[in-house]
């Protein structure tokens, strides 16, 4: 269908109009409310600039005071709508100049503010943005600008760079050529990390603190690595965190036949996400004017909020015409609600007052009301009034969202243009909307749920045991449960009287952000219902310190009840841990009026259990009887939460019950992963065909370990610009720059041959690259970095001699492998070259000819005249006995002018480093087993010493070796400390478990091998 477009009359009064130059608010010099900046209540909106104004004096970020919403504003729809001008304030870099188009918004718990570089505002109706990105960044069409996310601090307002992610350049309009920037940013409080939605390549990102990315997920099909976004079923806009996981919104349409969904990942206990646990949570209703009923090519979810217990979900929509191009008219802001483990959409708003079916932009966040917190919802929109405008934030009362089953406008919101200026009649700028962010206030403690225990007896409590952390900044002593008022409460939910029902005794002094255990019981009528009450702590003189809402999911206890569970665990290759859970269940539906056996049970979410249902053992568990389910799970250690549902013998009837699990960290030898290599630095020289301009060669090996045939995917993809390598390689740099590997064999390797085209490099300049492999969205990723560079002016040039097509070489115990390498005098004049060869690791032996005697390195010093290649071949053998070697070794390469002082150990970045493969020896080594080093470590001493761990045989003899080379002979070290009392041989004993010897480091040691070695009996 056609887009219906505004009387040509009403056009024409748009097309002169233009936002005012500046409001009231950004010319002031201190924001009204005093500092910080940002402080709970206080909200961040992001929206577009319009061209008619000057860059300097366009605001693309501002803040408002949504504290004190005024109850006579909460008004009907139409012309007359009242209106309401919170305190506003821009600080004056705010600007499409400064910052550029951004969207997303975050704030930490301190209050800095963190917005996200974004090109996908409004472009192909009738009106004409800055769209630009920020001179902090890099500059209009800077591919680092247009991957930048800012910190502006919480005090002055001030931006900063904070990081920057990976772009590439695409049309976004006819004369802006750049990356399509980022989606949306969320803050862990419990890590203090951040994540982001790429649009570039359809990754979130994990962001430490200081701004350094430490993790990237592909959560859908690999990226491909061409620029540009990526199809729309892989492509992820919105982000949010709460109890403990990262959940996400994959675009789709929005439509009927591909609905929007809402994904989850769980966050380990270290922070890092856990990839094994994505899994979908959530189908976002469809919009009835997305594809393929409507004329929005999408509608995704673009910003998620949680409210503070983690029960409520917002999501809030946008409308996109094209994927670059923002709208209005198609897009709503959903309420979902979580009962038990699954999510259900309940309520949904069509926003504003238009002729659509919603006008959302996307931004959504719980605000307060009268002191009382998560009292309104705030959201981005378009027409807040009538059809013209304003264009907006729209505030509504949560009670006042319509049902889910019927959508529909709502009469009575608060309305908050984005300019003072505005008014019901316009101006009319659509997609102009973008993101709302409020802060919270801050919780002063922090309940997690370990357990809920059904009773054992009909008419009986619920215990529960949690966790409860102190955040008042005080130290307290005791506390007191109350039931929650009802205008507090989640819909569906109760409140009750928990037991004791007066002031106790926490278990001992609980300091600021200390720790504690309780276990407090829920009376009859508890069980089947989210019970929430509030809980109060006190100090040591009584006084109120904190007080904080707790929801408890209750199961169904007529149903079942976890009698007992064992859990073992084995490590995977990812660092995920393979959990065996064997769960004692006892069915308790002989106390209910219909009792049935038990023959089967499901795990829902069905991600990440195998298999996802199971049968008792004995089957079936009859009612009154006690069985055993037996189920495995992949993921990290930490809570792990599920339904447990169980079925007779016909599927129906069922019960659920929610089972929450502390899983161990685990400990032992992981599953040996796949791996790859890469050249990790190869010289650009020029082309070989004739034309203009230099490339590298390198090879990308990758390696299956698995027990069965595996077909990886790969692609490589330019590396941020970071010292010392400032160029960015673009995907048409790389031939090819994707493709597969395989079917590789179990235990074996493929290469592929990369010709990477190098930009004008100036001398001594280098580019990064990366190059990631994939056999299926639930294995890890192998990603090889490396640079290429253009030599120094006055330096040979040297590269490896070898056939493309050929495999990396591969070195075994006992052989040898030549190499040859070609180093080039490109200058007009002669020149002397000196060429050092070694490896990484110290382990590899190289000869210049058969018979010689292999050195840990090679020397070779020649004069070559103007424009002359000389070979220089060099024979290369190990050293060590091939047990449990690196799967590679790098061979490095030095071609300069100006080695003097040759140390072997400290020639600073090679010239030169390509892999070769290491397979371990097969067979038997020694008549006895080897002894293990279970761990090592550097004391710092002075001078310092080397700690070795040994997992010792009662009786047995050892001695501790040290090597500078692998190329000597051993000797014999002593260890210093009476862990290890050796006789004058420096000889001990083994006790039969672990023992720690530290052994002397000499002064001006720059490398050293160790070896235990286990004496004859």
């Amino acid at each position: 269908m056609s887009i219906p477009r505004p009387p040509l009359a009403w056009l024409g009064a748009l097309a002169a109009a233009a936002f005012v130059a500046a409001t009231p608010g950004s010319l002031r010099a201190a924001t009204p409310w005093g500092t910080p900046i940002m402080q709970p209540g206080i909200g961040a909106v992001t929206c577009a600039a319009p061209a008619s104004m000057a860059l300097t004096n366009a605001w693309v970020m501002g803040l408002m005071d949504f504290r004190n919403p005024p109850p006579g504003d909460y008004g009907p729809l139409g012309p007359a709508a009242p209106l309401w001008n919170p305190p506003d304030y821009h600080h004056p870099s705010w600007t499409a100049e400064t910052l550029g188009a951004v969207y997303g918004l975050a704030i930490d718990t301190q209050g800095d503010i963190y917005a996200a570089a974004h090109g996908l505002y409004s472009k192909s109706w009738f009106l004409n943005y800055h769209h630009r990105y920020g001179s902090l960044g890099g500059g209009s069409n800077s591919l680092a600008a247009a991957g930048t996310i800012y910190r502006i601090n919480r005090t002055n307002g001030v931006p900063s760079v904070f990081a920057v992610l990976p772009q590439q350049a695409m049309t976004l309009t006819p004369g802006w050529v750049s990356g399509p920037g980022i989606g949306n940013l969320a803050h862990d409080p419990v890590h203090n990390q951040f994540f982001a939605t790429n649009l570039e390549d359809g990754r979130i990102y994990r962001i430490d603190s200081a701004g350094s990315v430490v993790q990237t997920f592909d959560p859908l099909g690999a990226d491909t690595g061409a620029p540009g976004l990526p199809p729309l079923t892989e492509l992820l806009w919105g982000i949010g965190v709460s109890q403990g996981a990262v959940h996400y919104a994959v675009w789709n349409t929005g439509g009927s036949t591909s609905p929007g969904k809402i994904r989850r990942i769980q966050i380990s206990g270290t922070g890092a996400l856990l990839p094994a646990t994505d899994a979908e949570i959530l189908t976002v209703p469809a919009s009835p004017i997305a594809v393929p009923t409507g004329w929005a090519q999408a509608v995704p979810v673009t910003d998620i909020a949680f409210s503070a217990d983690g029960t409520r979900m917002l999501l809030g929509e946008r409308t996109m015409l094209t994927p670059t191009d923002s709208y209005n008219h198609a897009s709503r802001v959903h309420i979902a609600v979580l009962s038990g483990t699954t999510w259900t959409v309940t309520r949904t708003l069509e926003t504003g007052n238009s002729w659509g079916r919603g006008e959302a932009y996307g931004g959504v966040a719980y605000g307060e009301e009268n002191g009382a917190p998560e009292q309104i919802i705030w959201m981005t929109s378009a027409d807040l009034a009538d059809m013209p405008g304003p264009h907006g934030i729209q505030g509504v009362r949560p009670a006042d969202f319509p049902l889910a089953t019927s959508p529909s406008i709502v009469t009575n919101a608060f309305r908050v243009p984005f300019d003072p200026a505005y008014t019901t009649s316009g101006p009319d700028f659509k997609g102009s909307g973008g993101d709302v962010e409020i802060m919270p206030g801050q919780p002063c403690s922090a309940i997690r749920v370990l357990r809920v225990e059904c009773p054992k007896e009909p008419g009986a409590p619920v215990t529960v045991t949690a966790e409860i952390t102190n955040l008042s900044g005080v130290t307290v002593n005791y506390a007191w449960f109350t039931p929650c008022p009802t205008n507090l409460l989640p819909a569906g939910a109760i409140t009750l009287q928990p037991i004791p029902t007066t002031v106790f005794n926490l278990p001992g002094p609980l300091t600021n952000n200390g720790t504690a255990t309780i276990t407090f019981q829920l009376p009859a009528g508890a069980d089947g219902h989210t019970v929430c009450f509030r809980l109060t702590l006190l100090n040591e003189s009584g006084e109120v310190c904190c007080t904080e809402k707790l929801c408890v999911v209750v199961p169904n206890c007529d149903c079942a009840r976890l009698v007992e569970h064992k859990i073992d665990c084995r490590l995977q290759p990812d660092g995920t841990v393979l959990y065996t859970l064997q769960l004692v269940v006892e069915n308790l539906t002989h106390l209910s009026p219909n009792p049935f056996p038990f023959y089967y049970a499901t795990f829902l979410p069905p991600s990440a259990f195998s298999p996802a249902h199971a049968v008792p053992v004995p089957n079936p568990i009859p009612p009154g009887g006690t069985g055993v389910f037996t189920v495995n799970y992949t993921g990290g250690p930490g809570p792990l939460c599920f339904n447990l549902t169980l079925h007779d013998e016909s599927i129906d009837p069922c019960c659920a019950i929610p089972v929450c699990l502390e899983l161990p960290p685990c400990v032992g030898t992981p599953v040996k992963p796949d791996f790859c290599a890469v050249d990790e630095r190869v010289p650009c020289r020029p082309n070989t065909d004739g034309t203009p301009g230099s490339s590298a060669i390198i090879l990308y090996t990758v390696c299956n370990n698995a027990t069965v045939p595996r077909t990886y995917t790969w692609a490589a993809a330019g590396l941020p610009a970071s010292p010392p390598c400032t160029q960015v390689l673009g995907v048409s740099d790389f031939s090819p720059a994707t493709g597969t590997l395989g079917p590789i064999p179990p235990g074996g390797c493929l290469t592929v041959p990369i010709v990477i085209r190098c930009p004008d490099l100036p001398p001594g300049g280098c580019a990064a690259f990366e190059v990631c492999a994939s056999a299926g969205p639930d294995l890890p990723r192998l990603c090889c970095r490396g640079t290429v560079f253009r030599p120094r002016i006055g330096d040979p040039v040297i590269h490896l001699v070898r056939d493309p097509a050929a495999p990396t070489p591969t070195l075994t115990v006992g052989g040898s492998v030549p190499l040859d390498f070609d180093v080039a005098n490109p200058g007009t004049a002669p020149l002397d070259a000196t060429v050092v060869i070694r490896d990484r690791v110290n382990i590899l032996g190289f000869a210049s000819q058969p018979g010689n005697v292999p050195d840990i390195g090679h020397v070779a010093s020649f004069t070559l005249a103007p424009a002359a290649t000389q070979r220089l071949r060099v024979l290369v053998s190990r050293f060590d006995l091939g047990q449990n070697p690196p799967p590679f070794s790098e061979v490095l390469a030095w071609a300069r002018s100006d080695l003097e002082a040759l140390d072997l150990l400290s020639l600073g970045e090679p010239d030169l480093a390509t892999p070769l493969r290491l397979p371990a020896r097969t067979g038997t080594v020694d008549p006895q087993p080897r002894p293990t080093i279970a761990g090592f470590r550097i004391v710092p001493t002075d001078p310092p010493r080397a700690a070795l761990t040994l997992e010792s045989v009662a009786g047995a003899r050892y001695r501790i070796e040290r090597n500078p080379s692998l190329r000597e002979d051993w000797a014999t070290t002593r260890p210093e400390i009476e862990d290890c009392p050796v006789d004058d041989q420096g000889v001990f004993v083994g006790n039969g478990g672990a023992l720690t010897c530290e052994v002397p480091c000499e002064p001006g040691e720059t490398a050293m091998f160790f070896r235990i070695v286990r004496l004859p009996e």
